[in-house]
């Protein structure tokens, strides 16, 4: 996998730890999964994340089937300066994206995300300028409720009626 990552990708982020990271999500998605209702939730997953997390998101979506490792559904992800690492994989339209990225971060280049975008129209990138590394906002004025309504609105749209905790 290591050979896969796009110039410019941080080869840390791909790694051992970020495969890492895939088994602990994977494993946590499938308990969760196993237990929804004692746990009163819906079953419909988003996952989500920003910076690494991000990366994450999108391995749990992309890189987790390809490595046979199981996962229950996952209706959708959210990306937020984050990327993937492993262009070859990638199968497009498996879930619905939502990714914010602001092209002049430096620790995690924009590149590999508007890669995906490109190739996959299942992917909305919203190029957010002044954003900031690992920033929700879409631009610096942006109200609290506006940024986490787009949140909460794509998780709906990808989830039908799900309730939102």
């Amino acid at each position: 996998l290591r050979g896969q990552c796009p110039e410019g990708f941080r080869p840390e982020l791909a790694g051992p730890w970020a495969l890492a990271a895939l088994e602990d999500s994977a494993a946590l998605l499938c308990w969760l999964s196993d237990n929804t209702a004692s746990l009163g939730l819906s079953g419909k997953i988003v996952v989500g994340g920003s910076s690494a997390g991000g990366i994450n998101a999108l391995n749990l979506v992309q890189t987790a089937p390809y490595l046979g490792l199981e996962t229950p559904q996952i209706s959708g992800a959210i990306c937020y300066s984050g990327g993937f690492a492993y262009p070859d994989i990638y199968r497009n339209g498996r879930v619905p994206v939502l990714a914010a990225h602001d092209p002049e971060d430096h620790a995690v280049d924009i590149g590999s995300i508007r890669a995906v975008a490109a190739r996959d129209p299942a992917v909305e990138l919203l190029e957010s300028p002044g954003q900031g590394h690992g920033g929700f906002r879409l631009n610096p004025g942006e109200a609290n409720a506006q940024m986490y309504g787009r949140i909460v609105d794509f998780a709906a749209r990808v989830c039908g009626a799900c309730e939102i905790a």
